[in-house]
């Protein structure tokens, strides 16, 4: 199948930085996060931004903001990935299992942007 070969050359890992960023809104945040180098990351988001073909985002004086497109990269990778972390079994350290995110896959950024923002579960294994 075309697909399977076509999502065999995808880096997933780079898609964990994308949600991190996304949630985080910061570079520097991300690469503490992951224990990386900025520049690390600042790698990772170019070869994002080269995959999708869009900036994703911009710098502002306290960090980054997500372009539409990359709001509209989230709406749908979100649920997708909270779906993968509960097939996998990944859990936060606080023993939320990703599936039992309220509202994964049917609320959208908001209730999953919410749940990453959520105090007991801030240390999700994103």
């Amino acid at each position: 199948m075309k697909e399977e070969k076509r999502l065999r050359d995808v880096d997933l890992n780079l898609l964990v930085t994308f949600i991190v960023l996304f949630r985080e809104q910061s570079v520097s945040k991300t690469a503490e996060h992951f224990s990386v180098t900025q520049p690390a990351v600042s790698m990772s988001l170019a070869r994002l931004r080269e995959r999708f073909d869009d900036p994703l985002f911009v710098r502002t004086g306290k960090g980054v903001r997500p372009t539409k497109r990359a709001t509209e990269i989230a709406e749908r990778l979100l649920p997708a990935m909270m779906r993968i972390a509960s097939v996998m079994g990944v859990e936060s350290s606080a023993g939320y299992v990703a599936g039992d995110c309220p509202d994964a896959g049917m609320g959208g950024v908001n209730s999953l942007y919410e749940f990453f923002e959520d105090e007991r579960q801030q240390t999700f294994a994103f």
